[in-house]
């Protein structure tokens, strides 16, 4: 999963001042970098540790990571996510059947039944763990990126 955040006019900014020097792109760079780091220690501690969703395994928690992806020149992008396949789910919503396998369930005796393949319709709400982080955070980040491309932080 993928949460994208974008500037826009972003380029038309820089090729109508020319304002695109090293030092710039350098310190944009650095600012997402701790940005990133920032978002995920958010989700983490505020979205995962039982106010959005309640920690079972702690496997979802564990796996929000951040990649920074500065190969392109004049770019300064970062990516906060999880490759946890139930966390879309989470973040989204979803309604709609889902087939359920066969599997054994324990009975009250003691013994084991066991439960036929069937379709199960689902109906789970949205609890937004990433987007609502990051929008909890955009006015930092502008304030932040801006701040680093006027020359305002040395970060």
């Amino acid at each position: 999963m993928k949460i994208t955040g974008k500037v826009e006019g972003g380029n038309a900014l820089i090729q109508s001042t020319n304002l695109l020097s090293s030092q710039m792109i350098e310190r944009l760079r650095k600012v997402v970098a701790k940005l990133a780091v920032e978002l995920v220690a958010k989700v983490k501690s505020e979205k995962l540790s039982d106010q959005v969703l309640h920690v079972r395994t702690g496997r979802l928690r564990r796996s929000i990571t951040f990649r920074l992806n500065n190969s392109m020149p004049n770019t300064a992008t970062a990516t906060v996510g999880t490759n946890v396949s139930y966390a879309r789910i989470h973040e989204y919503g979803f309604k709609g059947p889902v087939n359920v396998r066969t599997y054994m369930r324990k009975a009250a005796n003691g013994g084991e039944v066991v439960v036929k393949a069937h379709v199960r319709n689902v109906n789970m709400p949205e609890r937004s763990f990433l987007r609502s982080a990051l929008g909890e955070m955009k006015g930092e980040i502008m304030q932040r990126m801006n701040d680093a491309i006027v020359g305002r932080v040395t970060a």
